[in-house]
């Protein structure tokens, strides 16, 4: 088997039973952060899978004995970091020994169905507040563009699982249900395959609930509507870690036609709205040091040309004081004719970028719109951007 295929279905039939129960062991934590390591290395899994990845390692991290310890004053700071500096050491070895090959497979089989479940109940609750209904104070309209993406997310799931897929999404419902205020909860059971409608919120600690499920259900749209509009766009979506250990997408054509060549998403995905149109945007740093400002969305079209995309590199006033755009310098976009997301593209002149990385500490703003105040202005920090590898 072609190691590299594994990043669609290769290993699809397996995934059902690959998954150990994870405990607060260090076992645990290592496995996972083995996965981790091997997908940085070899991208088999989709990046939505990855940033659930990574957040499983840190749950699986806080969760183990010496973790809680740490907080309970059980266990010195000292003792602790050299315990976190074996298990770390001993998944990077495993990493190293597995390579980007068939022996990879079991780590990265435990990601996927980890991360595929943390994905789909996240999706299902997503649905369920979209069928709430309009005059629900719970109700949260899901877009048609982030519907659609889910679905063919979804349609991929199937694939994956296969006959194990009913079981699977069951799990993840019964999961999605249980994680709703049980006071909210109906008396009379949900039809099936649906889950339960809210009836009266009785205290704060449920609404508190909902905010976090909420919650979830909006950072999934937002990264799954992401990586199946860049898919849709001739991309490939990795994760390229950072020089303090975060991790961002980058895009890479998916033809071939520029292997090795990435576009480090500086900023972004996030919405914007400008003369009355929503759509999401995407801030790349594109190869020659050009910043590619990337929408996409139905709401993109209301984008006719670069007219008002505008990009403040910060003078003396701090983000956000009245005064920084006036002391800033300001760079003019204009359309892009290299590989989008769908939607109109831009790109910044590479002045841009030399201002904002040269400044000390600088800070620079990218407004779209005619209006001085649109929606969702989007800052982008020197000091995070140098961090991110030039490729």
């Amino acid at each position: 088997m072609d190691f590299v295929m594994a990043r669609s279905l290769a290993f699809a039939a397996a995934l059902a039973c690959a998954a150990p129960a994870l405990g607060a062991d260090r076992a645990d934590y290592v496995t996972l952060r083995t996965a981790e390591l091997l997908n940085l290395k070899c991208a088999a899994l989709k990046y939505v899978e990855h940033t659930y990845l990574h957040e499983a390692v840190i749950t699986a991290l806080d969760s183990t004995d010496e973790s809680i310890n740490l907080i309970t004053g059980d266990m010195s700071r000292e003792d602790y970091d050299a315990w976190k500096q074996g298990a770390d050491d001993e998944a990077a070895q495993k990493a190293a020994e597995a390579g980007c090959t068939s022996a990879a497979n079991s780590y990265l089989l435990t990601a996927r169905a980890k991360a595929s479940e943390d994905i789909f109940r996240a999706m299902l609750l997503a649905f369920h507040f979209n069928t709430l209904p309009g005059d629900d104070r719970n109700h949260v309209a899901l877009p048609a563009d982030q519907q659609a993406s889910a679905e063919r997310y979804d349609g991929f799931l199937q694939q994956v699982y296969g006959e194990s897929y009913p079981a699977f999404a069951e799990a993840q419902r019964q999961a999605a249900a249980a994680s709703l205020p049980a006071s909210a909860m109906p008396s009379a059971e949900p039809e099936e395959g649906a889950l339960p409608t809210f009836g009266a919120i009785a205290t704060i600690d449920d609404q508190d609930r909902i905010l976090l499920a909420q919650s979830a259900a909006a950072k999934v749209l937002q990264r799954i509507e992401f990586e199946v509009t860049a898919e849709s766009n001739g991309w490939l979506v990795k994760p390229l870690q950072t020089q303090t250990g975060a991790v961002v997408p980058a895009l890479e054509r998916a033809d071939g036609s520029a292997p090795g060549i990435l576009y480090p998403v500086w900023a972004g995905p996030v919405a914007y709205a400008s003369g009355g149109a929503e759509f999401r945007l995407a801030l790349a740093r594109a190869p020659e040091s050009v910043i590619r400002v990337m929408t996409y969305g139905a709401g993109a079209a209301s984008l006719a040309d670069a007219s008002g995309v505008r990009f403040y590199v910060a003078g003396t006033a701090p983000y956000g004081d009245p005064g920084f755009r006036a002391g800033a310098s300001v760079f003019e976009a204009t359309p892009s004719s290299g590989p989008c997301l769908g939607g109109p593209c831009f790109d910044l002149p590479h002045d841009a970028t030399v201002a904002l990385l040269d400044g000390e500490g600088a800070i620079a703003e990218l407004v779209m719109g005619s209006g001085d105040e649109p929606a969702g202005q989007v800052a982008l920090r020197a000091s995070e951007l140098s961090r991110v590898p030039v490729q």
